[in-house]
């Protein structure tokens, strides 16, 4: 099925779309609105306009938004901004909480003036009200940066707190930064630590290695190179290009890890052919103490590492 909202929502299938949007009032312009979808889908867009136009015009959600999707797309008809979010508004206005993020995704333009970032601001908040995660992020966003509402670091942090809840990495990530750099709060390395944690734990690669960082120096966690070890294997084993080289650093050290300089030539190469040029140096000096069939060994391990998407290495 031709999904008539992609592009505008991004967010539902069009039958989710009705389940959440009809209300009562689909029973009676089912058929109408049916109608108007299969000339839509058959590309008789002439049609689909002017049966969702009469739709739309009593009130009917799910054509306000077919039309709003025409018009901002220009599918059948000349595009046309104002219109589309015309009809979007229309529907927002109702309340549903998706539809008022899709308003204001769309609002929030890059290059917006001031009012029409305030009245994205205005969505974001009614959508992230009802507790909708990508609407609680974005208004955080928008009050961490200044866009179309006062600055207001604190309250940012309530929204990505209330979003973070929800596994929204987005708004962890922000949390981490956040207490990391003191941007705007005291800074604190604790929050920061904790932040990391979930991201980390969630799969986040870049995070992995912060946190990695974090145990390493002791920063809001105890010290521990075993623990930082963990992490830095676990984004090492995504292919983050300078976990490998902090890997190959521990190995080479023998901190957190048993020393071992043909693990850490090896960690090197894969750091290397990854784009970390700065770890050629140290592969350079553990070289110096290798064999040379210890090389030829460790290069052969580095590239039938890669081709094992860097799992199960060692």
């Amino acid at each position: 099925m031709k999904n008539i909202f992609t592009g505008l929502l991004g967010l539902w299938s069009l039958g989710t779309l009705l389940v959440l949007l009809s209300g009562a009032s689909l029973p009676a312009h089912a058929g109408a609105f049916e109608e108007a979808q299969a000339a839509y889908q058959r590309a008789d867009y002439a049609t689909a306009l002017r049966k969702w136009s009469r739709l739309a015009n009593n009130g009917d959600t799910p054509s306000q938004l077919s039309l709003s999707q025409m018009y901002l797309s220009g599918t059948g008809v000349d595009k046309n901004e104002a219109e589309g979010l015309k009809w979007l508004t229309l529907a927002a206005k109702k309340g549903e909480a998706k539809t008022q993020l899709a308003l204001a995704r769309q609002l929030d333009k890059p290059k917006a003036d001031t009012p029409v970032l305030g009245e994205a601001a205005k969505w974001y908040l009614l959508a992230a009200t009802q507790g909708l995660a990508e609407a609680q992020w974005r208004y955080a966003d928008a009050l961490a940066q200044g866009r179309g509402v006062a600055k207001n670091t604190l309250q940012a942090i309530h929204w990505w707190q209330m979003a973070a809840a929800q596994h929204e990495g987005h708004a962890a990530h922000q949390l981490a930064v956040t207490y990391l750099k003191g941007d705007g709060v005291p800074p604190s390395y604790v929050q920061a630590a904790k932040w990391y944690t979930v991201l980390a734990k969630q799969g986040d690669a870049s995070a992995q290695l912060t946190l990695g960082h974090l145990y390493s120096l002791g920063q809001g966690v105890p010290q521990n190179p075993v623990e930082a070890s963990k992490w830095y294997r676990m984004s090492a084993e995504q292919g983050h290009a300078a976990a490998q080289e902090k890997l190959a650093t521990l190995y080479d050290q023998g901190v957190g890890l048993k020393q071992d300089w043909p693990l850490a030539f090896m960690w090197y190469e894969v750091a290397v052919a990854s784009g970390q040029s700065s770890a050629s140096k140290a592969r350079d000096v553990v070289a110096s103490r290798l064999l040379p069939a210890q090389q030829d060994e460790g290069k052969f391990r580095a590239v039938d590492c890669r081709v094992r998407q860097f799992k199960a290495c060692d």
